[in-house]
């Protein structure tokens, strides 16, 4: 069904209203997060980040634990990562993006990847004739893998129980989502 075309330049696109979600499931709005089922949910056929048409499709694994966990970061990483892995939780999702977000999603991997090995190398190279470059080669090789980590991620969960997971996507993709049933 075509959409008029809107006037206002700065609102989102209007959504696919002939989307089916998964069968017998609902995705729906509460406050900043999207509500969609724990398991197998497929979002619309909308860039989650900008609420464009989709052209490329991504299955993502979230993951969810309670924040309160962090605090046995304090005692040290191994007492962290044990519970956590124990009791987190778990969403399957498949998400569209458009082709802008997914080329950032690409680069943002690329600059992780590369950014790590060529820090890594560069370090080694430089560590011993000249430390105080080696130093920054050596933050660099911390700094350009969370540059690439958050540049990659599309959606991430705020929530996760047994049957339904909260997203924080695009503010674009949650205001074409009604609060309630969509």
């Amino acid at each position: 069904m075509a959409q008029p075309p809107n006037d206002n330049f700065y609102a989102p696109p209007a959504t696919d209203t002939t989307f089916t979600p998964t069968a017998g499931a609902t995705i729906h709005r509460e406050g900043n997060a999207v509500v969609v089922p724990a398991q197998l949910a497929v979002l619309p056929p909308r860039c989650v980040r900008c609420n464009q048409p989709a052209s490329k499709r991504l299955l993502r694994r979230l993951y969810w634990h309670h924040p309160a966990l962090y605090l046995l970061l304090l005692v040290g990483l191994c007492f962290y990562l044990i519970p956590a892995l124990i009791v987190r939780k778990k969403a399957v999702i498949e998400v569209g993006l458009c082709d802008r977000h997914h080329q950032r999603r690409l680069q943002g991997i690329l600059i992780g990847w590369l950014g790590f090995a060529g820090s890594l190398a560069l370090t080694i190279a430089t560590m011993e004739d000249y430390p105080v470059v080696g130093v920054f080669f050596m933050f660099s090789m911390i700094v350009l893998p969370i540059v690439g980590i958050v540049m990659a991620q599309v959606v991430s969960a705020t929530r996760i129980d047994e049957q339904r997971a909260w997203l924080k996507t695009g503010r674009p993709f949650l205001e074409s989502i009604r609060e309630g049933v969509w």
